[in-house]
C-alpha cells in the first residue's frame, strides 16, 4: 500500500514539473514567434560626389532555446491571444521603413527651404514635402489596415544627419542636402521596387505607382546636384 502511495506521489510531481516545463518552453517560442527584425539604414555621405549609397542592415532576434522547444512550437503559438498583423513581415518592414525614410525626406526638405538661397533647391525640397507627404498618407493608411504598430520615429542615423544638415547653410547645405536626397532615393526606390514584387495586392499597387515619382525625385536631385559644382 505504501509503495502504491509512494508511486502515484512521484508520477504526480513528475507530471507536474513535465507540464510546467512545457508552459515555460511554449511562452519562451511565443515570444520568439512574436519577436520583430529590426531594420536600420545607415548613410554615409561623400563629400565630393552627388550619387552615393547607404548600407542596409536587417538583425535577427533568435532565441537560444528554440532548437531544444521546437515541438511545441504549433500547440504554443496556436493558443496566443491575438495576431500581431495581417500582413508577413517583409510587407511590414516595407510600411515602416517606407514611412521613416518619407519622414526624414519631409524634414530635410523643410531644414532646405529655410536653409537654402538656391530656388531650384527650395522648389525640388517643396515638390518632396508635397509627395511624401501623400505618400506617407497611403502607408500610414496601410498601417492601420493592416493593424501594423502604428509607433513611427525617424531613425538615429536619420537623426544625426538632420543634426548636420540643420547646422549648415547657402551652398554647404545644398551640396550635403542633395547628396542626402540622391543616397536616400536610391535605397528608397531599391526598397519600392521589391515591394512591388510583394504577395498584398494593396503593396504591390501602392508601390508600383510610387516608383516614377521616386526615380524623377532622384533624377531631379542629381541634376541639381551636378549643376552646382
Amino acid at each position: 500500500m505504501r509503495g502504491g502511495i509512494w508511486l502515484k506521489g512521484s508520477l504526480d510531481v513528475g507530471l507536474t514539473i513535465a507540464v510546467g516545463f512545457k508552459a515555460i518552453a511554449i511562452n519562451i517560442l511565443c515570444e520568439l514567434a512574436g519577436a520583430q527584425s529590426t531594420f536600420r539604414l545607415k548613410k554615409t555621405i561623400m563629400p565630393d560626389i552627388c550619387c552615393n549609397t547607404k548600407s542596409l542592415t536587417m538583425k535577427k532576434v533568435i532565441h537560444p532555446l528554440s532548437a531544444i522547444i521546437v515541438s511545441f512550437y504549433v500547440l504554443g503559438c496556436n493558443q496566443a491571444p491575438s495576431k500581431i498583423s495581417d500582413i508577413d513581415q517583409n510587407s511590414i518592414l516595407f510600411v515602416k521603413n517606407g514611412i521613416e525614410g518619407g519622414l526624414t525626406e519631409i524634414k530635410a526638405s523643410g531644414l532646405a527651404i529655410t536653409n537654402s538661397n538656391n530656388q531650384k533647391v527650395i522648389s525640388f525640397a517643396k515638390m518632396l514635402i508635397d509627395d511624401h507627404t501623400k505618400a506617407n498618407d497611403v502607408l500610414k493608411k496601410l498601417e492601420s489596415d493592416k493593424k501594423i504598430s502604428e509607433t513611427d520615429t525617424i531613425s538615429s542615423a536619420h537623426k544625426l544627419m538632420l543634426d548636420d544638415l540643420s547646422k549648415k547653410t547657402g551652398a554647404a547645405f545644398d551640396k550635403a542636402y542633395l547628396q542626402t536626397m540622391v543616397a536616400d532615393h536610391e535605397q528608397v526606390i531599391k526598397l519600392f521596387m521589391t515591394a512591388s514584387k510583394n504577395t498584398d495586392p494593396e503593396i504591390v499597387k501602392f508601390a508600383t505607382t510610387t516608383l516614377p515619382t521616386l526615380k524623377l525625385h532622384l533624377d531631379s536631385a542629381n541634376a541639381i546636384c551636378i549643376a552646382l559644382k
